[in-house]
C-alpha cells in the first residue's frame, strides 16, 4: 500500500474528482484540506500512481500527484499534523547499499523504532 498526495488546483470541492478517487481509496480514511489556490488530499491506495492519475485526468481537473514517501514537504505545523498519521508507511528494507544518511532519513521520517536490526547495526557503526 502506498500513500499518495494529490494537489488539485482550485478552491472548491470537485465531486467528479472525489468520485474518480473513491475506487482507489484503501487503508486509513482519506483527508483533504484547502491551502491558498488548491486543495490537498492525502490517501492510501493499492492502485499504482499511474492508475490514479488516469482516473483524475478523466475529470479534466488540474493536479499534481505524488507518493508521500518521495515528496519533499514544507507545510505549516497544523497541516503536517493532518499529514503525519499517513507516515507509517512500510519502511524501506535494508540493502547492502543503504548508507548511514539514508538510515538517518528513515529515523527522521518514521522514528528509530521503525528500524530493522540490520539498520540499527549500520546506524550504531556510523555513530562510533
Amino acid at each position: 500500500m502506498r500513500t499518495l498526495v494529490l494537489v488539485r488546483l482550485g478552491m472548491t470541492p470537485n465531486p467528479a474528482v472525489t468520485m474518480a478517487l473513491a475506487p482507489h481509496f484503501a487503508g486509513k480514511k482519506p483527508v483533504a484540506f484547502p491551502i491558498p489556490g488548491s486543495i490537498i488530499s492525502v490517501f492510501q491506495t493499492e492502485s499504482s500512481i499511474e492508475e490514479v492519475s488516469e482516473s483524475i485526468k478523466e475529470t479534466g481537473a488540474l493536479f499534481f500527484l505524488m507518493d508521500l514517501s518521495q515528496a519533499q514537504v514544507n507545510l505549516p505545523d497544523e497541516v503536517m499534523d493532518i499529514v503525519n498519521p499517513f507516515n507509517d508507511i512500510p519502511v524501506q528494507e535494508p540493502t547492502a547499499q543503504q548508507t548511514f544518511d539514508e538510515i538517518m532519513e528513515l529515523v527522521r521520517l518514521n522514528g528509530a523504532e521503525s528500524l530493522t536490526p540490520e539498520q540499527k547495526v549500520i546506524l550504531e557503526q556510523g555513530l562510533l
